[in-house]
């Protein structure tokens, strides 16, 4: 079973890169078009700049899932690294517990708030605000399960007869 969530996460982990990076090429699409159209045509597309602060915000939120799940996010490795690996899963556990915690904060309010805008729109795209305070909701649930992943890891690993 453990396998079978694993390599469900992993794939699911490698379609938000492909999200993350497709998010990254509109968005540099459309601040080229804008800057284009602002020095040759002087005239600037009303819905660029919101739709490219739209794509920053998911950008930015669906990229920390990936950092979370491949624990690529700062720390000091320096003094982490010299310490025993029985001493090192056990502050990931920590870590793992202590952030799924905030995490299921996170996403109780997100969600209050995401479904409180529901109905306001936004100036120019007219989308619902509820898209743009979505990606708070979508991404701490999403760090909620790779958190969950890393934590069944890390005891997997501290049990392990190798203790790697």
């Amino acid at each position: 079973m453990y396998k079978i969530l694993r390599r469900a996460g992993d794939l699911f982990l490698e379609a938000l890169m492909v999200v993350c990076m497709t998010f990254m090429g509109v968005m540099t699409l459309t601040v080229f078009a804008m800057v284009v159209s602002r020095y040759c045509i002087g005239f600037v597309f009303s819905w660029s700049e919101e739709l490219t602060l739209l794509l920053m915000v998911w950008l930015s939120l669906l990229g920390a899932v990936v950092v979370l799940r491949r624990r690529e996010h700062i720390r000091l490795g320096f003094f982490f690294d010299r310490l025993p690996r029985s001493l090192q899963a056990g502050i990931n556990i920590l870590f793992s517990l202590l952030s799924t915690s905030y995490l299921l904060v996170l996403s109780k309010y997100s969600f209050h708030t995401a479904m409180n805008n529901l109905d306001v729109r936004s100036p120019t795209l007219g989308l619902p605000l509820f898209f743009a305070y979505g990606a708070v909701m979508v991404s701490s649930g999403l760090m909620v399960l790779f958190s969950l992943l890393n934590l069944f890891d890390d005891v997997k690993g501290l049990l392990s007869p190798k203790g790697a």
